[in-house]
């Protein structure tokens, strides 16, 4: 493996952990959030799951994007 490629894989690694660390951070914060902001937890549910369900479209619909991007510009 050159070392282009080992950056780039460790690049690669360390942007998916950082970006799934918010995603495992709320799953600790979530009982300090509701007590602050005195929510119901079916509240505080819907807001995280509406968090989630806007990852999902965004990586669905943005992958799909790209995907047709790349293929017409090349």
């Amino acid at each position: 493996m050159s070392a282009t490629q080992l950056v780039t894989l460790l690049l690669c690694f360390f942007i998916v952990a950082v970006d799934g660390f918010d995603t495992a951070a709320i799953g600790f914060i979530a009982p300090a959030i509701r007590a602050e902001w005195g929510l119901t937890p079916s509240s505080l549910a819907a807001g995280l799951g509406a968090g989630l369900a806007g990852l999902m479209a965004g990586a669905l619909l943005f992958g799909r994007w790209q995907t047709a991007t790349a293929a017409s510009a090349s």
